[in-house]
């Protein structure tokens, strides 16, 4: 039974992948401005920045040491090394043309404010599967995402150099690993009694993030302010 579930968690996900969503089509086909990808990217600096924060509240009340171990290990790959993943969005975001300053200045709009108040309460004031669970809908989609930007960056952004790129070529492997152990973990907690919870905590995840692409469309005027809301 509760395969079944997670097979339904999945086409939850899949139905709302974020590769649907016009901004990122849009993307692949070269057609935002420089303009709007620096926006995008000083925005989406914030997310990156905040995630290990969401990685370590979880882990801070969660009780069984394997997850506990799993989110260690993800928090580990954020933070650690240099650059870390932050410090590899922020090269991306000024290899976009944006200063240092500029970057470290953005305050976020409230569609990502709205994310990060989501992941936020998914992995500090909700159940250890909850914040799981929106782990998952996140880290689940990244690797197909990132092959996707990667390919419009080059082709149509000027991008060449793998290291202006690192960022997504490094997100590819590790959220794939992510999002296994995830699964299995959703897997071990899910049960009759928070299915319901589990499944709201997926869709409240991609409704946040799918809005946030939504606004950009709107702030830019792109087609993709036309797509449908979820």
């Amino acid at each position: 039974m509760t395969q079944e579930f997670l097979n339904k968690i999945d086409s939850q996900i899949q139905d709302k992948h974020l590769l649907n969503h016009p901004f990122y089509q849009a993307w692949s086909r070269g057609e935002l401005s420089k303009e709007c990808l620096v926006e995008y990217a000083k925005e989406y600096y914030q997310h990156v920045k905040a995630f290990p924060r969401y990685l370590s509240a979880l882990h801070s009340h969660t009780e069984d040491a394997d997850t506990r171990r799993h989110l260690l290990n993800n928090l580990i790959e954020e933070e650690a090394g240099l650059p870390n993943h932050p410090d590899l969005w922020k090269n991306f975001t000024q290899q976009l043309g944006a200063s240092t300053e500029e970057i470290e200045a953005h305050r976020p709009s409230p569609s990502m404010q709205a994310i990060i108040h989501t992941f936020m309460e998914s992995c500090k004031n909700s159940s250890t599967a909850e914040g799981i669970a929106s782990l998952y809908a996140y880290e689940s989609q990244i690797p197909s995402i990132c092959i996707s930007k990667i390919k419009g960056l080059k082709e149509h952004y000027g991008m060449q150099e793998p290291s202006h790129w690192k960022y997504f070529s490094v997100h590819i492997e590790a959220d794939k690993e992510h999002a296994a152990v995830e699964r299995k973990l959703l897997e071990r907690y899910a049960n009759k009694s928070n299915e319901a919870l589990i499944a709201a905590s997926v869709e409240r995840t991609l409704l946040v993030l799918w809005n946030f692409l939504s606004s950009l469309c709107t702030r830019y005027q792109l087609a993709c302010s036309t797509s449908e809301s979820i």
